[in-house]
């Protein structure tokens, strides 16, 4: 028989002997299952999140999600909880403002080596709240006035 790489792993050949351990089993694949979904769902909107900022910052991917990293970091909010946030932003939420000003410090942080403005066209110092457009450049800056899709 060989020896697993993975401490706790079971072997398929390994049938539990009594109804205490079958149980214990299977609340432990369970577990497993519940843990894997959730890190599933997660890694997905985590890389939803990518796009959005790749798009309203014009960055690459991978800077998209060292952009979600650092905010994620420098706000002390769980990476799929900012990830969360900007997908609700891009559909019209508003963004809090202690992530959207870390939104902006740290996409002009990589859009310098990038070249181009990676802003998404807001002014951090302009009143919040605001929206961004996934699609076009944010427009609170253009004027105070809210766009018709936020005032509902």
């Amino acid at each position: 028989m060989t020896s697993s790489t993975r401490p706790g792993a079971h072997h398929p050949s390994s049938v539990p002997a009594t109804t205490d351990e079958l149980v214990k089993e299977l609340e432990r694949v369970r577990a497993e299952n519940r843990q894997l979904e959730r890190a599933l769902a997660s890694h997905a909107t985590i890389d939803r999140a990518i796009g959005v900022l790749t798009v309203l910052g014009r960055i690459s991917p991978d800077d998209g999600f060292t952009v979600l990293r650092e905010i994620s970091q420098h706000t002390n909010v769980r990476l799929s909880a900012v990830a969360e946030h900007l997908l609700a932003h891009a559909r019209g939420a508003e963004l809090p403002d202690v992530l959207l000003g870390e939104l902006h410090a740290a996409l002009a942080r990589h859009a310098g080596a990038a070249g181009s403005s990676a802003r998404c066209g807001v002014d951090a110092a302009a009143p919040a709240p605001h929206r961004c457009d996934a699609v076009s450049p944010c427009r609170a800056d253009r004027s105070s006035a809210r766009s018709p899709r936020s005032a509902s």
